[in-house]
């Protein structure tokens, strides 16, 4: 029989992790928005300024608990 091993406390950068790994697909699903929008509409325009909105209104919660948002891909296939 296996013992479990004891995990050592989380800290708060384990939180922000956490909190960023949460929020990681519906900011790349902002983001996505953001540059077809960005493709067809003037920065000013009231549809790509409603589309960055959104995505800063997803950022915000973790730029605020870590200080940073990063992005991380896997490797990319053979080919490419």
């Amino acid at each position: 029989m296996m013992t479990p091993r004891s995990r050592p406390a989380a800290t708060p950068a384990d939180a922000g992790r956490d909190a960023g790994r949460d929020a990681g697909p519906m900011v790349a699903s902002r983001l996505i928005a953001v540059l077809r929008t960005g493709r067809s509409y003037a920065i000013g325009n009231p549809v790509f300024t409603s589309q960055l909105d959104q995505l800063l209104e997803v950022l915000a919660p973790v730029l605020l608990e870590t200080g940073e948002a990063l992005a991380a891909t896997a490797k990319w296939p053979e080919g490419y």
